[in-house]
């Protein structure tokens, strides 16, 4: 019997369509027959040479050329069928899938065949609207790849609606409401010939596969192509360096390793690479972390846990300003006489580096999780996108509406001075300066030192050494060296000194002249010694509860009868040191990396010495702490308490005082501070961050309450939850002044307010004969009184405080004597995984039964700590006879031993009693084994062994009560226990 030929035209196609398809796969239908009509009225018309529109037996050829292959089919499973999502592996397939049918290499599919281009849109959510074309490029067939795309969308509609509705499969199609599934009505024809009601059944059940919309397929699979293009060319940012040779291969093959331990969804795929955009603004910011990042492309799995560990770093007001100036600097690069700019080499570096970040940014907010976030981001672009144009700095400080103890903080804070208006008008540009005028600035002012040998002796003459008295506020009382001091205050360069000649002094000046160090004296009996470098952020923990002093003197100074036994010297040739064991103490010096990659926030040469002849010219002489330093002090949270609260604003005198002085720009030196503070804001940030620690000033209601009025008057960025700044200006040489031992008794002691930072600044005037050395430095605290303020029952627990930290102390002295020599990483109180066992340790031979209390003596190695560690590490001598029984003891035989357990005070009785009853097990030649109940043979081998049940040395715990005859007659387990007795107690 002959067959007939198959009808393959449009038409027929439609037929079938339109009895058993749905509306949505007529409308894609219609649209390909519509491209294909408009592409034969063009026939006529078209050009000689030039390739036609898409004809009707091309797209038939189409469909054909994407029918149900293997690799297609595999790809539907794939996205269609209830396994566990790894989006990693799924984009992957959906990369390789795809390319390969357009004949494309994977790399040439993301690099040719589509390209990003950003748009101006009012209705968008930020402004803008992306989309992802195929370009004008010479080196592809952009007609062949628009007709293969349309192919490939009808097919897969075709696809969907078949497979979804096929009798093997019996899926569904079609939104799903908020709430959990149900079960639903499936149709089961029964009769392929008879379509008729009487001829199909329906199963309530929950379908197998199930698709959001009729063209999820499709969706998912550009979604795939998208994130991979992602994550290709934001590795192409991150990690390829200038003049060094680069392979796109290797970065494809890269940016699938990087994301191999990513979870199963598109937003944990996602939230490392909005880490890497929040961490990294700028291309300076990238550079300052070359060292780091080439680490991680020599190792991709550290790619993920960097990234969110930058994300976690940041807080949710950061994320909204940085995101919203994202999306606003996106917005300015497109020009005002064009709607779009496109993703290609062509443009310049920071274009393109904004426009992944802001591509970043779109997707990733929509996580169900960044709900809150996003609407905040998606108010401030709405309201300036395409509104008038308001400043950058007030977008990034915008605020949420306070509320009313905000507002009468607010209505108390002190009048801001006439020069602040103008300050925050010039905020902008002031903030927009580029590193040349910050770090550049300083370090361009240093000259060479001259030789040594070919200085003058006056020019070698040592530093006068001026100290006070050993208690804080009181002077020596010899009248004498009062008199000569006062005078020598008078004749102090300082004071009538020739600004504009100072520079930032070399190393080898410094040390050529004057030694200067911070000593602190921890609790755990190390002290901290840290040499003054010129230019370096510091960061120290807990100087509340802590002495500390500056010491300086003559080279060779070294402060050692200021110190015990036992110090940690950081010396100043020392780029950076973070303590990530005790977290007491970092530092940052110039070379760094943390400190590069913010040095653009830095202030230029000239306005810092601006800002140190207006303190010692308007600052005031604190007598407690040194008496040749100039000080002014500014901030929240004064002695001044307003209607039973700490004052908003303290220190505006100085601003008046500059004012009244007439040649000063108060905006200047206002703004000047505040680069500072903030400068040092970040570099504590990064500090955190690097040393594993917890935030600083996480409380947002706080730093609202009081910080955010120090970052106006300042004109800082809204995250610097800095409270109290102190300017100081000192002089080094040829007179010194040591800061007396003190604690800063008024720093706070809440978590995440105990930290102290440092801006230090050593600048030299050598145009005189005798050179003149000045140390400038901006400390930034946070005020206890606001602590208790805000949280007024925090100083009923402070003594509860001081004792964990006691304990603590006590706990990392426990664990270095154990560890410290003995492993890479030792254990804290903060990250006990690197806790192990084994022969490398110090042992100690502890007797745990005696003769004579006991029944025999008996002595072994084993490893003490303090009581709290040794409670946790002593279970493992439980655990660890357990585990080795497991294969030879039943589920509830395991729970009678460790319900044994919970009756003993210590563990050395029943780790050396199971110690012996298990070899004796495991000996075929010994009669012994474990018998039905192995809480009998424990407890009477113990009493053979050691007289008793329970005892031993170094009681870890307090069981319950009762004596020791009374919990093992209860149990019937005592040596002569009669049948009944022991019948009872199994």
């Amino acid at each position: 019997m002959s067959q007939e030929p198959v009808d393959m035209s449009l038409a027929n196609v439609m037929d079938s369509i339109a009895l058993n398809g749905s509306k949505d796969l007529l409308k894609k239908f219609h649209w390909a027959i519509k491209k294909v009509v408009d592409a034969d009225r063009q026939d006529d018309e078209k050009e000689e040479g030039k390739e036609g529109g898409l004809t009707q037996d091309e797209l038939i050829q189409l469909i054909r050329a994407w029918e149900p292959k293997r690799d297609i089919m595999c790809l539907y499973v794939r996205w269609a069928r209830q396994l566990r999502r790894n989006f990693n592996l799924d984009s992957i397939a959906t990369l390789l899938c795809l390319s390969r049918q357009c004949d494309y290499t994977p790399v040439d599919f993301l690099r040719k065949v589509k390209m990003l281009s950003v748009y101006k849109n009012q209705q968008s959510s930020y402004g803008v609207a992306f989309q992802f074309d195929v370009p004008n490029r010479h080196d592809i067939n952009k007609e062949r790849l628009h007709k293969e795309f349309i192919g490939l969308s009808v097919t897969l509609a075709l696809l969907q609606e078949q497979v979804t509705n096929s009798a093997s499969i019996l899926g569904k199609t079609g939104m799903r409401h908020r709430s959990p599934r149900i079960a639903i009505p499936i149709p089961i024809c029964m009769d392929k010939d008879n379509a008729k009601n009487d001829a199909t059944a329906n199963v309530v059940t929950h379908p197998t596969v199930e698709f959001h919309t009729q063209s999820s397929l499709l969706n998912r699979i550009w979604i795939s192509i998208k994130h991979r293009w992602l994550s290709l060319h934001i590795t192409e940012h991150l990690f390829r360096e200038p003049n060094a040779s680069w392979l796109y291969q290797d970065a494809l093959v890269f940016s699938f390793q990087m994301m191999a331990p990513c979870g199963p969804s598109r937003f944990e795929f996602l939230s490392p690479l909005a880490g890497y955009c929040l961490q990294f603004q700028t291309q300076e910011s990238i550079e300052a972390k070359r060292s780091r990042l080439r680490s991680i492309w020599n190792d991709p799995s550290l790619f993920l846990s960097y990234g969110n560990t930058c994300l976690t770093h940041f807080s949710a007001d950061a994320k909204s300003r940085i995101i919203i100036a994202c999306f606003q600097d996106l917005l300015s690069e497109i020009p005002a006489n064009s709607k779009q700019i496109s993703y290609h080499r062509d443009q310049s570096l920071i274009r393109r580096w904004t426009i992944l970040r802001a591509y970043v940014f779109h997707f990733w907010l929509d996580a169900a999780s960044n709900s809150s976030l996003k609407a905040t981001v998606t108010r401030v672009t709405n309201s300036t996108a395409f509104g008038k144009k308001k400043r950058k700095a007030d977008q990034g400080c915008h605020h949420t509406q306070p509320t009313s103890m905000q507002v009468n903080q607010s209505s108390r804070s002190s009048t801001v001075p006439r020069s602040q208006v103008s300050c925050e008008k010039d905020s902008t540009s002031s903030k927009k300066q580029s590193s040349a005028g910050g770090l550049q600035s300083i370090i361009s002012t240093r000259r060479t030192p001259p030789d040594p040998a070919t200085t003058t002796p006056d020019q070698h003459q040592g530093t006068t050494h001026v100290v006070l008295d050993g208690k804080i506020g009181k002077t020596s009382k010899n009248d004498t060296l009062l008199s000569s001091l006062n005078t020598a205050l008078k004749d102090c360069p300082i004071k009538n000194a020739t600004w504009t000649s100072f520079r930032l002094i070399t190393a080898d000046e410094l040390n050529r002249y004057v030694k200067s160090y911070l000593v602190i004296n921890r609790l755990d009996g190390m002290d901290v010694v840290s040499e003054l470098s010129p230019l370096e952020v510091y960061s120290a923990n807990n100087l509340h509860d802590l002495f500390h002093c500056r010491l300086t003197g003559s080279v060779p100074f070294y402060p050692r009868g200021a110190i015990g036994q036992i110090y940690l010297t950081i010396l100043q040739e020392a780029d950076c040191f973070i303590d990530t064991l005790a977290k007491s103490f970092h530092v940052a010096r110039e070379q760094s990396e943390i400190f590069v990659e913010h040095a653009h926030q830095l202030p230029s040469m000239q306005a810092l010495l601006s800002l140190c002849k207006a303190v010692t010219l308007h600052g005031t002489v604190d007598s407690k702490r040194a008496i040749g330093q100039y000080r002014v002090n500014l901030g929240n949270g004064g002695q001044n308490w307003v209607k039973g609260a700490p004052c908003a604003l303290h220190g505006l005198q100085f601003a008046k005082n500059l004012e009244k002085d007439g040649t000063y720009n108060v905006t200047e030196v206002l703004h000047t501070i505040g680069r500072l503070a903030e400068f040092t804001w970040k570099i504590m940030c990064s500090f955190q961050n690097e040393a594993n620690d917890h935030p600083i000033a996480p409380d947002y209601f706080r730093r609202q309450l009081y910080a955010s009025h120090l970052n106006k008057y300042l004109n800082m960025d809204a995250e610097v939850g800095f409270e109290d700044l102190t300017l100081v200006v000192s002089l080094l040489h040829p007179i010194s002044h040591d800061v007396t031992k003190h604690k800063d008794t008024m720093n706070d002691t809440v978590a995440g307010y105990t930290r102290t930072g440092a801006f230090n600044l050593v600048m030299i005037n050598d145009d005189e004969a005798i050179p003149s050395i000045i140390h400038f430095q901006v400390l930034c605290n946070f005020r206890r009184v606001i602590g208790h303020y805000v949280v007024p029952f925090h100083k009923y627990l402070s003594p509860v405080a001081k004792h964990a930290r006691e304990y603590f102390a006590r706990w990392h002295r426990s664990i270095h004597a154990v560890y410290a020599g003995k492993a890479d990483q030792v254990p804290c109180t903060n990250d006990r995984s690197p806790f192990f066992l084994d022969d490398s340790l110090e042992y100690s031979l502890i007797a745990i039964s005696e003769e004579g209390k006991h029944k025999q003596s008996i002595s072994s190695e084993y490893i003490l700590t303090e009581v709290g560690i040794s409670r946790t590490l002593s279970l493992s001598m439980f655990i660890d006879p357990l585990v080795n029984l497991q294969h030879h003891l039943k589920f509830d035989q395991t729970i009678e031993l460790a319900f044994a357990c919970s009756f003993l005070s210590n563990p050395f009785w029943f780790d050396w009693t199971m110690s012996t009853l298990i070899p004796r097990h495991n000996n075929p030649n010994d009669p012994f084994e474990f018998g039905l109940h192995p809480f009998y043979d424990w407890s009477r081998t113990t009493v053979e062994i050691f007289g008793t049940w329970q005892g031993g040395p170094y009681n870890r715990w307090s069981p319950c009560g009762g004596s020791k005859e009374t919990v093992i007659e209860t149990f019937g387990a005592q040596p002569r226990a009669t049948r009944d007795e022991r019948r009872l107690g199994e």
